[in-house]
């Protein structure tokens, strides 16, 4: 999967290639537009083997550290309103301020997610 393109462009991201370096090493790359197309069509449409290990990572955005701030307010926040309805339940709290719990816990997490994204 480390192809040399590949190879060069995380050298380009970690710094120790310059883009304009890259740029030069790329210069007299030719690729027609069936090969290119045939590229992106193998690698988005072609299903994985059985077995085959598939990369995940972060999306972008999401190795911020205000992204991981916000997650950590959003855990407590989750903690909190899932752990206080769990209290109410003992308590026999009437089912409006149960309801309430809930959709703050459900709220926080759909804010989280969309902060990711």
């Amino acid at each position: 999967m480390d192809d040399t393109i590949t190879t060069l462009l995380r050298k380009v991201a970690s710094g120790k290639v310059s883009v304009e370096d890259a740029r030069v090493a790329l210069e007299d790359a030719s690729l027609t537009e069936d090969q290119m197309q045939s590229a992106i069509d193998h690698g988005v449409f072609n299903l994985a083997d059985s077995g085959t290990i598939v990369s995940a990572s972060l999306a972008p955005s999401g190795g911020s550290n205000l992204i991981l701030i916000f997650f950590a307010w959003g855990l407590f926040w989750s903690c909190y309103w899932v752990f206080s309805m769990i209290y109410g339940l003992a308590k026999g709290w009437d089912q409006q301020q149960l309801s309430y719990h809930l959709a703050m816990m459900l709220v926080t997490l759909c804010l989280m997610g969309m902060a990711y994204l």
